[in-house]
């Protein structure tokens, strides 16, 4: 498919760079405009964000009027992040065109945290005690917002946390945070890949999304559980395209988190080993065309996001490492809790791999935080 495609995402920069290897053509509006997109894209512009906390938003009148101008119907449009709190944005944005992605409905039974959590129940999925009313113990609990994403709203309950139809309570289970990105055309799924993935940890959203790795330690027993459970869940929900689902593995069990219902950043993690890229295998899936398995990547990658740790806009001559991405307009201005960048990393060896990775981010956080002259 050679039609030009109207990307609308948080951050496009991913979903760009899978596109032009695949020979898509991609107009890009997302809320960053960050160089490296700017090159992948045929076209980018940086849309308006209306808010900030839990995590930045569309404005949907400028959005919509964008889209319009920048990229008009009948070019197909593929959603990324961005529409958990607003999935009838879609609708909006997707009159006139194909769709490349997740129904306004299918995004939001799966971001509802009532109606998914009960069809876990029902399908006999494993996931943490969740409750939408304050637990009387609240040790031990996070308060999550509602159609979030990302990670920035996650905190630990408070006793000011009182019935709020916006918040949800999610009991805190140990274990080892991982993902698992699949393929999906309504009624199963193909897995792509499963990925450790880990969170910021520092101030001043320690639960926002840090980086994650493309290899994670599962028995094929309980893989073949997992998968079953994904099928399960795309018949459900009727899940299209690249999707994700967070969980918590402990030993042989898992507990699922959430599903994101659109494609993840973990795309950058497996992009590479797929011969016309992973958007080109989302559009496919949208379509009905899914493939019976997928190699798994030889390649050990990993990628972590650098927040700004303070209220920061770098030097104009500030020049960003090769294994960066994600890179801002030299005249960026970063609020404190922002990302900055990403940093890859790439090896054999799982170890070696995250150990490079924590030295390239120490690295960069180090120069952003260095004074200019």
């Amino acid at each position: 498919m050679n039609t030009p495609c109207l990307v609308v995402a948080t951050t496009g920069r991913a979903l760009a760079r899978s596109a032009r290897r695949g020979a898509h053509p991609v107009f890009v509006l997302d809320l960053f405009a960050d160089r490296d997109t700017r090159g992948y894209a045929a076209a980018c512009r940086r849309l308006p964000a209306c808010g900030f906390a839990p995590g930045l938003e569309f404005d949907a009148e400028a959005t919509i009027a964008a889209a319009g101008e920048f990229c008009p119907p009948p070019a197909p449009l593929v959603t990324g992040s961005g529409f958990e709190n607003n999935p009838g944005l879609i609708g909006s944005l997707a009159r006139g065109r194909p769709l490349f992605g997740n129904s306004p409905e299918t995004v939001a039974a799966t971001k509802d945290p009532r109606r998914f959590f009960a069809l876990l129940d029902r399908l006999d999925i494993p996931h943490p005690e969740t409750t939408t009313l304050p637990p009387r113990h609240l040790d031990g609990w996070f308060v999550k917002t509602v159609g979030a994403s990302g990670g920035i709203h996650v905190r630990p309950a408070r006793p000011d946390d009182g019935n709020d139809p916006a918040r949800y309570f999610q009991r805190q289970v140990a274990g080892t945070g991982a993902s698992v990105l699949f393929l999906a055309d309504g009624r199963r799924a193909c897995i792509v890949g499963y990925n450790e993935q880990w969170v910021a940890g520092g101030p001043p959203a320690p639960f926002s999304y840090g980086g994650a790795i493309n290899r994670m330690r599962m028995s094929a027993g309980m893989r073949a559980r997992l998968a079953g459970d994904i099928d399960s869940l795309v018949e459900a929900l009727g899940l299209v395209g690249l999707n994700g689902i967070d969980l918590i593995v402990r030993g042989d069990d898992y507990a699922v988190l959430e599903i994101n219902p659109r494609p993840t950043a973990t795309i950058d993690l497996h992009d590479d080993h797929h011969i016309g890229g992973l958007f080109d295998l989302h559009v496919r899936a949208c379509q009905g065309e899914l493939p019976e398995s997928l190699r798994r990547s030889t390649v050990v990658r990993a990628h972590a996001v650098v927040y700004a740790p303070h209220d920061l806009r770098l030097d104009p001559s500030f020049r960003f490492p090769d294994w960066c991405s994600d890179l801002p307009a030299s005249d960026d201005w970063h609020p404190a809790g922002m990302p900055v960048c990403m940093v890859h990393a790439t090896g054999t060896r799982v170890a070696a791999v995250k150990q490079l990775l924590h030295r390239r981010r120490a690295e960069l956080e180090n120069m952003i935080n260095e004074p200019t002259a």
